[in-house]
């Protein structure tokens, strides 16, 4: 009988080994064999995929090549991969709301990676989250191959580790999660290395190779010496840097949009001018035939065949673009560009499409940046606007009453139903937030009225007879459940019951039964525009 249990226990073991199947070194792991591989793991790191998500698809020869590093240096690090299409319940479970989504999981807890998707980054963040934020490295030998490890490398030399230098460096070697730490007290190694006191150094494989940092031991002059020097003079703009893009230090971009082979000279150029700004701007180029950077320059309204070209951009609490007033990509014109920038005399940059030639030939009149103000701002005519996105469904349900609202009104001299695409031209002074936004500018003043009430036709014609002043609200509908409540309140014959009180508590169950259904339909309506707040953001992205 024994025999028997341990022979059970053999195949299933065997039947569970053979359930999690692996491509390109990496786990395929589905719902019925995740829980099991967390167990066996003390680090398991999923990603959680979808087979359409073009950043996925860059990102497989990244996740695997960071396998194959782990497994040959003995990492006690997995590296798994999910279908998040396919598991539905491993999703909802680990509430997977984009691709790729990496998590790392140890004893029963995980974590998310958000650093960049490359193998590099996913490495490094992986060596700090299953060590010490900061290795120790206990001589001269170790200091060498901590220096090679990685294109970026930070260590710090201190003496004394137990200093309240120390404490900060370790501070801010927690916090940056996709910087590899070292440090030593190693004497031989600060002799090797040229550092005659207590000090940071960074070792990188781009530009001057070495940074020396000459400040304060402070966490926030310590963060910044990194993040200003943690990116080389010029970077191609690719995924893999997106988030050291974003989050530097330095808020003042410069962009080179240009054709990457055969452009040698123009690219040396910009390496030159990049040198003598270094800590002011990030110098950032783009190569146009790259596919994945289509979107870009239709934000920035770069046209394929004015390349090379350049643009500004300063990312404070507003994000605004600046073009160049003369043309030219040579490091004379650059050095113009940014002498104007630093001058502030350069106008910001409003995205718009061209003006269509039938703008105004059907009743809804069409309008993008380079003619709004001229129609908004005619005090002969009283304009309703519809600000909306192209993606927005419920802008595309409205589509029939607008187009019904200014047919009725097409005839009329004094009134004019427009809308515009707020994804494809920007406005210096409607900041639109939500889709879809109405905006009533008035006839003979400057006065402009947001418009609040029901998407109705009615409630659309009332408002503008009353030149903006009647907003007809949506009605909330009492269900059929609570006019059944209320014909049975009617009826009771219970004569024990006050009749005076009687219809006063019916009038606060009815009253409390509307304020519920209007709360939870603001509640709806707040998480709808959420929903669409979102889902511009992640478009615009």
């Amino acid at each position: 009988m024994f025999y028997f249990i341990l022979f059970v226990l053999v195949i299933v073991a065997r039947v569970s080994a053979e359930e999690a199947k692996e491509e390109d070194g990496i786990l395929v792991l589905t719902t019925s064999d995740f829980d099991s591989a967390i167990a066996e793991n003390e680090f398991l790191l999923v990603e959680f995929y979808a087979p359409w998500c073009e950043h996925c698809k860059d990102f497989a020869p990244e996740y695997s090549q960071a396998a194959t590093r782990l497994k040959e240096a003995g990492s006690n690090v997995v590296l798994a991969k999910v279908d998040a299409t396919v598991e539905l319940q491993l999703a909802e479970k680990y509430e997977i709301r984009s691709y790729p989504t990496v998590k790392l999981f140890n004893n029963g807890t995980s974590v998310l990676y958000q650093g960049g998707l490359n193998d590099d980054s996913l490495v490094d963040w992986l060596k700090k989250k299953t060590g010490k934020p900061a290795r120790d490295l206990k001589d001269k030998a170790s200091v060498s191959a901590f220096k090679n490890e990685t294109d970026f490398a930070v260590i710090g030399f201190f003496k004394d580790q137990q200093s309240e230098s120390v404490k900060e460096f370790l501070n801010v070697a927690v916090e940056l999660e996709d910087v590899l730490f070292g440090i030593t007290s190693d004497s031989d190694s600060f002799k090797d290395n040229n550092v005659t006191k207590d000090g940071i150094v960074i070792f990188k494989k781009f530009d001057d190779g070495r940074n020396d940092f000459e400040g304060e031991f402070n966490e926030n002059a310590i963060r910044s010496f990194i993040s200003e020097n943690q990116l080389p003079h010029v970077i191609e703009f690719a995924q893999a840097v997106v988030k050291k893009i974003f989050t530097s230090v330095v808020k003042k971009h410069i962009l080179l949009f240009v054709k990457k082979e055969g452009s040698e000279d123009i690219l040396k150029g910009f390496h030159e001018v990049a040198k003598d700004h270094k800590g002011k701007y990030l110098f950032i180029y783009l190569d146009i035939e790259n596919a994945n950077n289509a979107h870009l320059l239709k934000y920035f309204g770069v046209a394929e065949n004015n390349s090379p070209d350049l643009r500004i951009v300063h990312f404070y609490e507003e994000i605004t673009k600046f073009k160049p007033s003369s043309t030219g990509v040579d490091p004379a014109a650059i050095r113009k560009f940014i002498k104007e920038d630093i001058a502030g005399t350069l106008e910001i940059d409003y995205k718009s499409e061209d003006i269509p030639e039938d703008w105004d030939s059907r009743p809804v009149k069409i309008l993008v940046g380079k003619n709004f103000e001229e129609i908004t701002s005619n005090k002969n005519k009283a304009v309703l606007v519809q600000f909306f996105a192209p993606w927005c469904e419920e802008c595309r349900n409205l589509n029939p009453v607008w187009d019904e609202l200014a047919e009725n009104y097409e005839k009329n001299d004094s009134i004019v139903i427009a809308k515009i695409d707020v994804i494809s031209n920007e406005l210096k002074d409607h900041n639109i937030e939500e889709f879809p936004t109405f905006k009533y500018f008035s006839r003979g003043n400057d006065q402009v009225i947001v418009y609040t009430g029901d998407y109705t036709l009615e409630a659309f014609t009332v408002f503008l007879e009353s030149d903006g002043k009647e907003i007809v609200k949506v009605q909330v509908k009492e269900t059929e459940d609570q006019a059944e409540d209320e014909e049975a309140a009617k009826v009771d014959t219970d004569e024990t019951v006050d009749k005076e009180a009687k219809v006063d508590k019916e009038e606060k169950v009815d009253k409390v039964s509307k304020d519920d259904k209007e709360t939870k339909d603001d509640k709806e309506t707040k998480a709808e525009k959420a929903a669409k707040a979102a889902k511009k953001d992640k478009e615009e992205l």
